[in-house]
């Protein structure tokens, strides 16, 4: 045990203060101070390194520079004062303290160059107040041989709020803007020994669990303690006032667990972490099994004993008619590679999910325009009276067109601006048509081309608005003439194209319009819309990032109003598909980073009571939201529309 009680360790540390102040040096040196008087009692530091400047005017009381600090606050346990002198002839700096422990107050205050040793005794002089203003102590600076300093102790000072005062009350005013410099340290009540290295198995195997402890230790004000323990792999328990912690270790190795303690009714005084404890794991035999999800669909191999951090590659073999699908452990996804490889770290329980071949078609031509032909022949086998005609280059206008084309029961043909493709032409003629519903003005669908419609014999019509979300809103309108009343009104972004792409087949087989707005506002087109419109809800289509949260806000005060989204534009329309469409077995596909084949192929999806799924077009795989829907819906057909340079053959080999 220390011959050193505790208030005598707090007097030796005094005694080490005053004999730094009297060592031959011109000034307080700034470093931090510290020593210990025993191996497992952490020694609070007299002095940090922060520095307190004085901030004028703090002439009294009220006046006070709020300091914190030490345990006036935060954790560091000391502090530099720094100020100069300001009046004339005198000057009184006020510091105001708060400590939440009671301790022992030490100073010691001194001129800064070049007043240090010009031997201004009494001129710098120091009180500490209570918080009523009652003086406790006073200092004032006196001659050590050919230094000046003063010194300031007060033990037992309870917990509260004091007020530190520096004076300088010379009537001499050659000493305006000298400095002065205060060291300011607390010693708490409460000190708390260090822990010693914990106890507990020093070797075993990794992933078994093993159960460690501390010493029982009473923190100095008699209080009991709180530990908590570090494992050497990056990971520390809470705080907690068991001596007992279980813990594993994931990966073979050696580690070093060290323990801590604190005080439970002052949580801020910490011991310092003991010694370490060295553990060293070993790598144990773990067990892998294997399983198909249907057996009839295919096997595995790979189940087996191996040792930690081996290499292992289980791989599936699909019976006749079946797919390797993906790799499940406990319910979840974790590869759809086969084989999948990996390093063993523990115990696993894999199972290998197939799936059946799709029949899978394709819907094409050479370009946009001749694979809009492709669909409206699919879909339109036996003609159709009236052809819905959209500029092929822009979405714009065509985007809300879905439902009034499914509406009028036709498709969606595009053309050029100021030139209608051979094959739009040659189409609307084998469709018989009698009626064109231009989507767009003049800029979308030239006049010239309207006119060379009306040589064909079919009577023309067209809508069309100043912006994209007036011709969605005048399209709606135009539905409601052969609708009626609506459900639901479909919102989505009017800046881009998927997400009302991917709601157009939903809402036109329900015979409900989309309208468009922007991030942050309706405008004013679909706000008149909204209240001219008789419906029931507004499906919000896609995230906050399309459509904000405060504009849905501002929306549900007046409407029904539901949010359909995903993560991304693939997983969006697999949400509205799970929203709309559970159970159907065909679906159409198309890319997700173009419109045509889309706006297109939304009629004909309507038309087969079904969806439209996005995918990225150049990769060789769906993304993965749309892999487990059509695979967990147990779809049978996919119709690709576009050609190998929307879709990839290795996509429609995929399916």
């Amino acid at each position: 045990m220390n011959p050193f009680s505790h208030k005598e360790s707090k007097l030796s540390i005094l005694i080490l203060l005053i004999l730094s102040m009297l060592c031959l040096q011109p000034a307080l040196s700034l470093a931090t101070v510290s020593m210990s008087l025993e191996s497992n009692v952490k020694v609070t530091p007299l002095v940090s390194s922060t520095i307190v400047n004085e901030i004028e005017p703090n002439n009294v009381l009220s006046q006070a520079t709020i300091l914190h600090n030490s345990y006036f606050g935060f954790s560091q346990p000391g502090l530099i004062m720094q100020g100069a002198i300001s009046g004339s002839t005198s000057d009184m700096d006020w510091y105001k303290i708060t400590t939440i422990i009671s301790g022992e107050l030490l100073t010691s205050l001194d001129w800064k160059d070049p007043f240090t040793d010009q031997r201004l005794e009494h001129d710098l002089r120091s009180i500490l107040k209570d918080a009523d203003g009652n003086t406790l102590a006073t200092s004032i600076l006196r001659e050590s041989n050919w230094y000046y300093y003063q010194s300031l102790s007060i033990q037992s000072l309870p917990a509260g709020t004091y007020y530190f005062g520096i004076e300088t009350p010379s009537s001499d005013n050659k000493y305006v803007g000298a400095k002065y410099e205060c060291t300011f340290s607390w010693l708490a009540d409460c000190w708390v020994p260090n822990q010693p290295a914990p106890l507990g198995p020093t070797s075993g195997d990794a992933l078994s669990e093993y159960i460690y402890s501390g010493t029982f230790i009473i923190s100095d004000c008699n209080s009991p303690i709180e530990v908590r323990f570090d494992w050497g792999d990056g990971s520390q328990t809470e705080w907690s006032d068991s001596l007992e912690s279980p813990h594993s270790w994931t990966e073979p190795g050696e580690y070093l667990v060290r323990v801590q303690n604190r005080c439970s009714v002052h949580p801020f005084i910490e011991g310092s972490w003991s010694n370490p404890l060295a553990v060293t794991m070993a790598a144990p035999d773990l067990e892998l099994t294997t399983s198909s999800a249907n057996i009839s669909q295919g096997t595995v191999s790979a189940g087996g004993i191996y040792t930690m951090g081996t290499s292992v590659s289980a791989t599936a073999f699909p019976a006749s008619g079946y797919y390797f699908y993906r790799w499940t452990e406990a319910d979840a996804t974790v590869s759809r590679s086969n084989p999948y490889t990996f390093s063993i770290m523990q115990n696993r329980s894999l199972t290998a999910c197939f799936r059946q071949d799709m029949n899978a078609g394709r819907l094409t031509g050479n370009n946009r325009y001749e694979t809009a032909v492709s669909v409206s022949q699919e879909g339109w086998a036996k003609g159709a009276e009236t052809v819905v005609l959209a500029r092929g280059d822009n979405f714009a206008d065509a985007l809300a067109g879905v439902p009034l084309a499914y509406n009028r029961s036709a498709p969606i043909l595009l053309t050029h601006p100021t030139v209608l493709p051979t094959a739009t032409k040659n189409e609307i003629q084998r469709l018989g048509a009698a009626n064109v519903i231009i989507l767009g003005g003049t800029n979308a669908v030239s006049a010239a081309i309207e006119a060379e419609l009306g040589t064909m014999g079919l009577s023309t019509s067209r809508i069309y608005g100043s912006s994209r979300y007036e011709t969605a809103a005048l399209i709606a309108r135009e539905l409601e003439l052969t609708a009626g009343t609506f459900n639901r009104v479909h919102l989505a972004t009017g800046a881009n194209f998927p997400d009302a792409l991917a709601a157009a087949s939903y809402a036109a087989m329900n015979g409900e319009p989309i309208l468009l707005t922007t991030l942050n506002a309706l405008p004013s087109s679909t706000a008149d819309a909204l209240d001219d419109l008789t419906f029931s809800s507004i499906v919000i289509v896609g995230g906050t990032s399309a459509i904000s949260a405060a504009q849905e806000a501002a929306l549900d005060v007046n409407y029904d109003v539901t949010r359909i989204s995903g993560s991304n534009r693939y997983t969006t329309a697999v949400e509205l598909a799970k929203y709309y469409s559970t159970g159907i077995p065909e679906y159409l596909i198309a890319t997700g980073g173009d419109f045509p084949d889309a706006i297109t192929g939304a009629v004909l999806a309507a038309n087969k009571e079904t969806g439209i799924l996005l995918v990225l077009g150049s990769s060789s795989t769906p993304p993965t939201a749309v892999q487990d829907y059509l695979v967990e819906q147990a779809v049978h057909t996919v119709t690709i529309l576009g050609g190998t340079a929307a879709v990839s053959a290795a996509m429609e080999n995929w399916f």
